[in-house]
């Protein structure tokens, strides 16, 4: 069963609905009666003007751009814990804005409606390193794993830990160039995790934020790369 979320007709609450494709822009005036009733600003960032942030103006076309949406699947009653992930995500964007690497994708700001960061806009890619190695294409093994090698070390530089690199997140570009994604558990060292760390199998410590995650990680995609590691699928 997948999980959704729709905002009501006046913006200032959201249900999170079961059984339905997630979106988030879709307003609703009748929404259904089951489901719970949460706070908006329990699953949305408020824009503060003071916080500084690239509001996204370009076109939405979605041949061209990913836009990542809140997890709201980590929502639970009671609490705020889909915007402080989604907050960590963007918040390392926005660092990785003023400091860019070509080992990290890139970033082109955020969807803000009425006051509220509702979307990460991300240039799209051709595909996941995983799903590279499963469609056999050819990959310059020592090439990607330089890049990210140096993409992680720049990001370590900005004291920053991705604590969930896989093959799942590193993406590929059409000339099969790789690239980081997913920043929602990049956080400085030793910063306890908000909700989990890492990816079953491929990183180590799942609640602190630790450049042994990252290390095990790289060690473990190497041997993937070159047939030395099966990990089992999800």
């Amino acid at each position: 069963m997948n999980q959704g979320v729709r905002l009501n007709a006046h913006g200032t609450y959201v249900k999170i609905v079961a059984e339905w494709e997630l979106d988030s822009r879709e307003f609703q005036e009748d929404l259904e009666n089951d489901g719970t009733m949460v706070v908006k600003d329990d699953l949305l960032i408020p824009r503060d003007p003071a916080m500084p942030l690239l509001e996204y103006e370009g076109s939405l076309d979605l041949d061209d751009i990913f836009i990542k949406e809140p997890p709201y699947h980590a929502y639970r009653p009671g609490g705020a814990l889909v915007r402080d992930i989604f907050f960590v995500e963007v918040s390392a964007y926005e660092t990785l804005r003023s400091n860019p690497h070509a080992g990290i994708c890139d970033y082109r700001g955020c969807i803000v409606v009425d006051g509220y960061v509702e979307g990460i806009v991300l240039k799209k890619y051709k595909c996941t390193l995983m799903e590279a190695v499963d469609q056999g294409l050819q990959i310059d093994k020592n090439y990607v794993i330089d890049i990210i090698t140096n993409a992680m070390a720049h990001l370590h530089s900005l004291g920053l830990v991705h604590n969930d690199l896989s093959p799942h997140n590193i993406m590929l570009d059409d000339n099969l160039n790789p690239v980081i994604i997913d920043m929602e558990t990049c956080m400085p060292e030793n910063t306890p995790a908000i909700y989990k760390l890492g990816t079953p199998q491929w990183s180590g410590n799942w609640w602190t934020s630790s450049l042994t995650n990252d290390e095990v990680a790289l060690e473990r995609i190497q041997l993937y790369l070159n047939g030395l590691y099966h990990p089992e699928r999800p």
